[in-house]
């Protein structure tokens, strides 16, 4: 993962198909190694790629319990990619279907960030004010959060509020990671590309 996150595809991309296809590799590290892969997929756009090796390691994981944080991980990440593949009822009804019990901080951010992005793909939201208004507070303290305060400057635009939207949108320009933005969330991309 750390050669992904250098930008040198290539090269984790060849470590994680030789991890997936030993024999002598557990199933834990395959599957991490099969999570590697869709995470390269979705940054070189092959979407549909992304989405088997996702399925497939939500399977492998959903045979131990300890895994249950990463699956949901996986389960939210799903649901951004069926977005991008323009799948959206078949996202929605897999966004719903995910219970909310036993989430840390990061899997509420994760949550609050696909559901963004899933409305976004649906053209519009229903989050009221003190919602938006509460998830902006917490993009704003972490640094990471760019795909977050994109999102909800998409949502205050739609909410009426040009303003706050511009106020985010400025934030989060001076944030680092366009490019992953650019290609774990098309949608979104085009979406800044048009304002």
């Amino acid at each position: 993962m750390a050669l992904v996150a250098k930008g040198r595809l290539d090269e984790a991309e060849r470590l994680f198909r030789r991890l997936n296809r030993s024999r002598w590799t557990n199933i834990w590290i395959k599957g991490h190694a099969a999570r590697g892969l869709a995470r390269i997929a979705l940054f070189r756009g092959r979407y549909q790629e992304a989405l088997g090796l996702e399925e497939w390691v939500l399977r492998l994981f959903s045979r131990d319990r300890r895994l249950r944080s990463r699956r949901r991980m996986i389960e939210y990440e799903r649901v951004v990619t069926l977005v991008n593949l323009g799948r959206i009822p078949e996202a929605r009804r897999g966004f719903d279907a995910l219970p909310r019990i036993l989430e840390g901080d990061y899997l509420r951010l994760l949550r609050s960030t696909t559901e963004l992005y899933l409305a976004l793909g649906e053209g519009e939201h229903r989050f009221d004010s003190a919602f938006l208004r509460e998830q902006a507070e917490i993009a704003l303290a972490i640094s990471a959060a760019r795909s977050q305060l994109m999102l909800l400057a998409w949502a205050q635009d739609q909410a009426g509020q040009p303003g706050t939207a511009a106020q985010l949108l400025e934030v989060a320009r001076d944030r680092p990671g366009e490019a992953i933005v650019r290609k774990l969330y098309p949608r979104l991309a085009e979406w800044m590309d048009a304002r």
